[in-house]
């Protein structure tokens, strides 16, 4: 995808892993912002065929990424396609998530938060189960080299293989260090959603098996 002023140093996400996110959720009558709840067997039928043949492609050089926002929601109708994933749940402050959807797309503070809550719980749905590891946002911010080294530790004792160690001045050249800056926004969070944001912050929502397991949590 093409690199733009909200990320200048590029959003490394496929241009048609995109795409066929977009076709997904138009098909069932929604988009990023008003997720559908269904979505027809045709439509999930066709963002198979679409991912399917990416990670065709993608197998020849494993291990391999994908990171698209958009996963979050339909991530579970491409586990059929998959043989040994691995989730990576890049995680922050609620508060933050809102606050930007507020300033960027000029959004309600109350839908905001429902939207990250909506995003939170299907992404933790679909890799309950699986293995899966977090990255928190803002302390990778704050500690890069911490904060990678600890991913990169996760991910060989998950048994990982091809990766590598890029070494610290590669880290720091692309993570810029930054100390977490006080924010005037407050948006009023439902019981569920501080129960969420809780059960992420000290790791128990990794515990959830399956999705039942998930919504009793919260």
């Amino acid at each position: 995808m093409l690199i733009g002023p909200d990320n200048p140093k590029g959003h490394y996400e496929s241009g048609r892993l995109h795409g066929a996110c977009l076709r997904r959720l138009a098909a069932a009558g929604g988009d990023w912002k008003q997720p559908p709840t269904h979505a027809p067997a045709n439509a999930i039928d066709a963002f198979r065929r679409d991912v399917g043949a990416l990670i065709d492609e993608f197998d020849a050089q494993r291990p391999w990424l994908i990171k698209e926002p958009r996963l979050c929601l339909v991530a579970r109708e491409l586990l059929p396609l998959l043989t040994r994933p691995v989730f990576v749940h890049v995680v922050r402050d609620a508060q933050a998530v809102a606050a930007s959807l507020a300033a960027r797309d000029d959004m309600r503070g109350d839908d905001a938060l429902a939207l990250w809550e909506r995003y939170t719980r299907d992404a933790f749905a679909a890799s309950a189960g699986w293995p899966r590891v977090l990255v928190d946002y803002d302390a990778l911010c704050a500690e890069p080299l911490r904060a990678a080294r600890t991913l990169f530790s996760d991910l060989m004792a998950l048994g990982i293989e091809g990766i590598a160690w890029p070494g610290d001045d590669a880290v720091l050249d692309w993570i810029e260090p930054q100390a977490r800056k006080p924010s005037s926004f407050a948006a009023a969070m439902t019981p569920s959603q501080r129960v969420l944001q809780a059960a992420i912050a000290d790791r128990s929502i990794l515990d959830a098996r399956d999705e039942r397991a998930l919504r009793g949590a919260a």
